[in-house]
């Protein structure tokens, strides 16, 4: 799980460069994009930490929809350094900052030093149902046969019959026991 970046660890990047960075977070290979969802908006500023308590959400979603064009869903590089703009005097509200533009200045400094991050998307759920679930020791009849003594899976061997070509049939129990019962 990646961490938070904050201002004294993180390298400082341009502006646009983050912008771009948030423009194409979740965008999985795709290609490039140039214009910022509101989706991404919001998590640029709640991963940059800029909300508090007359900074919202609801802020940014109403900014967001004044600077965007009519009929779009996103917003350009320009239309973003409007919205911070908008945004900065509730931002100072926040921060008791001395004036909007030294608002709008402090939000671009944490921009530039902020990355996108993933928040617990690959932590495992352990405990309870799932540990019951995956515990091999526990399996019975037919799903036991898919696993080793250690409790790893046997792959295809474990799933498949697969024929012997040795000449018993399937489920004979007393192979290779003809030689000794004809010599007795």
């Amino acid at each position: 799980m990646a961490e938070a970046s904050t201002p004294s660890t993180a390298p400082r990047n341009s502006l646009n460069t983050q912008f771009l960075k948030f423009c194409n977070f979740g965008n999985h290979g795709k290609a490039e994009k140039k214009t910022l969802t509101d989706k991404n908006l919001t998590k640029m500023f709640k991963d940059c930490k800029l909300y508090g308590k007359k900074l919202t959400t609801a802020d940014t979603d109403i900014a967001f929809n004044t600077v965007k064009e009519r009929g779009k869903k996103e917003i350009t590089f320009t239309q973003f350094k409007e919205l911070l703009k908008t945004v900065a005097s509730k931002y100072q509200a926040d921060k008791s900052l001395a004036s909007p533009e030294s608002a709008y200045n402090a939000m671009e400094e944490v921009i530039t030093m902020c990355d996108p991050t993933l928040h617990k998307t690959t932590a495992a759920v352990k405990g309870g149902v799932v540990s019951r679930m995956t515990d091999t020791s526990k399996y019975t009849g037919t799903h036991k046969e898919r696993f080793d003594k250690d409790g790893k899976g046997m792959g295809i061997a474990g799933r498949e019959e697969v024929n012997a070509k040795d000449g018993y049939v399937q489920g004979y129990t007393e192979r290779g026991t003809y030689d000794q019962k004809r010599a007795a």
